[in-house]
């Protein structure tokens, strides 16, 4: 009986490791949409990879601007110490800041500005 109550335990223990690394979720490349706080059209849109793990959200822009978010449930504190939250609308996720609102587009990318 011991050794069925230690075989459980070990694979609970085992699980939970696995699940934790499914947590760990890998940059998706992305499009972002950059829209400043109460405005309805974007002034940037670049590409960028968003990344969703269990401690919160990083989003890198192509133009160098890096995100750091901290939280769960949608609650979040930027690396400033602002809040900031996230939304979801079909298959956009929407990030609500101090100064801005981050709309990311996964697997897209922000259209070419070079002129032939």
């Amino acid at each position: 009986m011991k050794s069925i109550k230690y075989f459980c335990l070990t694979t609970i223990a085992l699980l939970s490791f696995s699940v934790e690394g499914i947590a760990q979720a890998k940059p998706v490349s992305s499009r972002c949409d950059i829209y400043p706080k109460g405005d309805d059209h974007a002034t940037k849109i670049v590409n960028c990879t968003y990344e969703q793990k269990r401690d919160g959200i990083t989003i890198t822009r192509s133009d160098g601007i890096k995100y750091q978010l901290k939280g769960k449930d949608n609650k979040y504190t930027d690396q400033y110490g602002k809040s900031a939250s996230r939304q979801t609308d079909g298959s956009i996720i929407i990030l609500r800041l101090n100064k801005e609102s981050i709309y990311v587009y996964q697997g897209e990318n922000a259209p070419s500005t070079s002129k032939h």
